[in-house]
């Protein structure tokens, strides 16, 4: 298992946060309207095979953009969930999937 690092870069003026480092080129997420991650979380689909986990690289500067630490906070988010799957199929040698023990079956 390797890491991968990928940088967060906001430009408040085009309304698009801007990832580095997971593919070749950049993947971009609007914020003007409707927030889209399925381009995140297809590029991350691909990456679990590799089992490379993800140090996400945030920002330095505070960000007063409601909108903005929202999709900065999902994104962490969607990272965290990516590496702890990574970590489960490494253990398991299967992706994992959260047991529900009160099925009546």
């Amino acid at each position: 298992m390797s890491e991968v690092t990928a940088n967060i870069t906001i430009n408040e003026s085009d309304k698009v946060i801007s990832l580095t480092g997971i593919r070749a080129d950049t993947i971009n997420i609007n914020f003007s309207g409707d927030i889209d991650f399925t381009e995140l979380v297809e590029e991350l689909t691909k990456l679990i095979d590799k089992r490379n986990t993800i140090v996400l690289n945030k920002p330095s500067s505070a960000v007063e953009d409601e909108k903005i630490t929202m999709v900065v906070s999902t994104l962490t988010e969607i990272v965290n969930k990516y590496n702890e799957s990574i970590t489960v199929v490494d253990i398991t040698g299967q992706v994992g999937l959260e047991v529900d023990d009160d099925l009546p079956l």
